[in-house]
């Protein structure tokens, strides 16, 4: 992998990434300063849009690391962040599944259930990207 797609790599992560940590800051811990707001936040559709808009770009960075990092490694059976790789990989598929999901289901149930596999999904890939990159420094 070239230091170009790294950097893709982590700018993607960062931003889908930190723009979803921000909107569940800004939709579950904030309170609204009007009582009859609708969101707790002006910024709030904003930054959903901001991760909407950028979670392209992980699926494409995540895809180019397939081909040029991921599978190699898994074929070579390097024990080196075999694991969190494969977890990442294993993390993906509900979590870009989820995130279409909640775009297209109009009924409640669903919604929730949708939502909280986005939730939690994001979560892990979160924690296991960042112990994934820590890894390597160790």
């Amino acid at each position: 992998m070239t230091p170009r797609e790294a950097r893709l790599n982590h700018l993607a992560n960062f931003l889908v990434g930190g723009t979803g940590v921000l909107w569940i800051w800004m939709r579950y811990f904030m309170e609204p300063l009007d009582e009859f707001a609708v969101i707790n936040h002006p910024l709030q559709p904003s930054i959903a849009a901001l991760h909407l808009i950028t979670a392209p770009l992980l699926v494409f960075s995540v895809g180019l690391i397939w081909r040029i990092h991921a599978w190699e490694k898994y074929r070579s059976e390097s024990p080196i962040r075999r694991r969190t790789g494969i977890l990442l990989y294993t993390l993906f598929i509900p979590l870009v599944a989820s995130g279409y999901f909640l775009q297209i289901v109009e009924e409640e149930v669903s919604r929730s259930l949708w939502l909280a596999t986005h939730l939690i999904t994001g979560g892990a890939w979160i924690l296991v990207y960042v112990g994934h990159q820590l890894l390597r420094k160790s």
